[in-house]
């Protein structure tokens, strides 16, 4: 489940990590942009470009899959990528 949800953003590059990081931040904040952006320490449009750029890796809208989403990030931050 984990790989079929987000599988092109697994791995240990600083960069994929941080868009896990982003979309599950944006997710945990109901979808709050200016809060997640507070939560992780950086400026909401730093933010939309991460949470843009992940959409085009998953193919689909965050919101089109947003609680299995949330399950898999989640899933990969308390254990690690499968």
């Amino acid at each position: 489940m984990v790989r079929r949800e987000i599988g092109p953003l697994m791995g240990d590059d600083k960069f994929l990590t941080q868009l896990r990081e982003t979309v599950l931040a944006h997710l945990t904040n109901r979808m709050n942009v200016e809060a997640a952006a507070a939560q992780l320490f950086v400026h909401k449009n730093t933010v939309r470009y991460r949470l843009a750029r992940a959409e085009e890796l998953l193919g689909h809208p965050l919101a089109d899959r947003a609680a299995t989403l949330e399950l898999a990030l989640r899933h990969v931050s308390l254990f690690g990528s499968p």
